[in-house]
């Protein structure tokens, strides 16, 4: 007796193995949390120039923060970390906001969270170069059951010219 065996299409193997590998990353993030960050970057419309923005990570880590032409912007990261947002645009102030993350989290558990926030872009007034002192906003997020803490400083200091690099 003749049997007639079919060869499995090798497209499926592959599919399981993607769909494999799809549920192993999902189940290794569900447990980490994520930390959604968006806002909007708002300036003067003086200029056709596009604001720039950077995320940097606690662990000094750099990533260039895309912003769409109506200065919309969002990010995913992991929670339990310090993220530092730096916004520059040319003959505007640079400006820094923080969001701490480090106590998002209770215990092991990690949930998704949700932070969204403005920033202005001002422009230069006078000759004089001017920055922050440090950065403009600070939000910390403890809790999930409690509102984000959230700070501001804006102290401007002047440029000089001989200033030391930090």
């Amino acid at each position: 007796m003749k049997t007639h065996a079919k060869p499995v299409p090798v497209g499926l193997y592959i599919a399981a193995l993607l769909t494999l590998l799809f549920l192993f990353a999902y189940s290794v993030s569900f447990g980490q949390g994520q930390l959604v960050m968006k806002g909007t970057i708002l300036y003067s419309e003086d200029t056709e120039l596009i604001p720039n923005a950077e995320i940097i990570a606690g662990d000094g880590a750099h990533m260039p923060l895309a912003i769409r032409p109506n200065g919309k912007f969002w990010v995913c990261a992991p929670t339990n970390e310090v993220y530092t947002f730096r916004f520059t645009q040319i003959g505007s102030v640079t400006k820094e906001v923080v969001v701490d993350a480090r106590q998002a989290c209770t215990g092991s558990e990690c949930n998704d969270r949700k932070v969204e926030f403005d920033v202005i872009l001002h422009g230069m007034d006078g000759d004089e170069a001017m920055r922050f002192e440090g950065p403009v906003g600070r939000i910390v997020l403890g809790d999930p059951a409690t509102k984000p803490q959230v700070t501001h400083h804006y102290e401007l200091l002047r440029v000089s010219s001989l200033m030391a690099l930090e």
